[in-house]
């Protein structure tokens, strides 16, 4: 498949081609209008960079735009549209992740929503789901309530693998799913047909909807800054801190690989505080002392 705007091969992946065409086509107009890609060199994207730094442009937004080059670059070579590709520099950025809820900073939140958010927000505190793109598009069709069990088909997750979740086991999301049914079949009452599992009041899916009521809650509750993507941070913290094996927390949170894994298991100053507490209130263990005794052996002369 090629893309009919940039000309490249595309993965075929719905969405994909087109999102990798608005990028690239951005770029090769800044370099030099219409230039084809064959054309595009380092030193140009470099230039790029520094034009689009000077534009006061997140450093974070520039990576994007040059990795989407790149990836468009790649899938040229995959398909030989393209004998080679130039490097592609990229922005060095201090980015650990940062943000993550205290479990009182979240209920302060919690009771500052409108009731129709505190069920997605919980659902991601807990398993680390991503918001947008997990939670609030989650529809009944995937939920089994008899088994209790979520399921995300392959396609549907950012890393394109399928994922369950066995939620029986903890009572904070049984009692969120059933209040969702609840609300579903009060929808249903009054003649509204809503396939999702956590719509507005009036059955239309959140969308982007929910940042308004999201700010006022944190703002009301104290914790300004805070974002819904620190729940996902939260949750793979939280599941290391109780013992559980990081590939486990992995298959929970849907985290494919360890290295981002590891950006999102903060170690805060608490964490440390702790560990140095537990030196302080372990005894202290002697070594064994060795029994026997101890000869002392004469050195030989050496022989004259």
């Amino acid at each position: 498949m090629v893309c009919s705007r940039c000309g490249v091969a595309c993965c075929g992946k719905e969405g994909h081609s087109h999102g990798i065409a608005r990028k690239v086509t951005r770029i090769t107009e800044k370099i030099v209008p219409e230039t084809p890609m064959a054309a595009i060199t380092t030193s140009r994207l470099t230039q790029y960079a520094t034009d689009r730094m000077a534009e006061c442009a997140a450093g974070s937004t520039i990576n994007q735009e040059l990795a989407a080059i790149r990836r468009a670059f790649r899938l040229a070579l995959r398909s030989r549209e393209l004998a080679t590709m130039p490097h592609v520099p990229m922005l060095k950025l201090s980015n650990v992740r940062k943000g993550f809820f205290e479990r009182a900073e979240f209920d302060a939140v919690l009771t500052h929503l409108p009731q129709s958010l505190r069920g997605p927000f919980t659902f991601a505190f807990f398993t680390g789901w991503r918001t947008k793109s997990e939670v609030f598009t989650l529809q009944w069709s995937q939920v089994d309530r008899e088994v209790k069990a979520v399921r995300l088909e392959a396609g549907t997750t950012k890393n394109d693998e399928p994922r369950t979740l066995p939620y029986g086991q903890l009572a904070e999301l049984v009692t969120v799913i059933d209040d969702a049914w609840k609300l579903h079949e009060k929808l249903q009452s009054a003649d509204v047909l809503s396939p999702y599992v956590f719509p507005r009041e009036d059955g239309r899916p959140w969308k982007d909807g929910f940042y308004d009521a999201w700010h006022a809650a944190t703002e009301a509750a104290g914790c300004p800054g805070k974002i819904p993507h620190d729940f996902r941070r939260t949750a793979a913290r939280n599941l290391v801190r109780r013992g559980v094996p990081e590939k486990v927390a992995m298959q929970v949170t849907g985290h494919k690989t360890r290295s981002i894994f590891d950006r999102y298991n903060i170690v805060v100053e608490k964490d440390v505080a702790d560990a140095l507490g537990k030196l302080s209130t372990q005894p202290q263990v002697e070594e064994p002392k060795r029994k026997g005794v101890v000869r002392r052996f004469r050195k030989r002369q050496e022989a004259g």
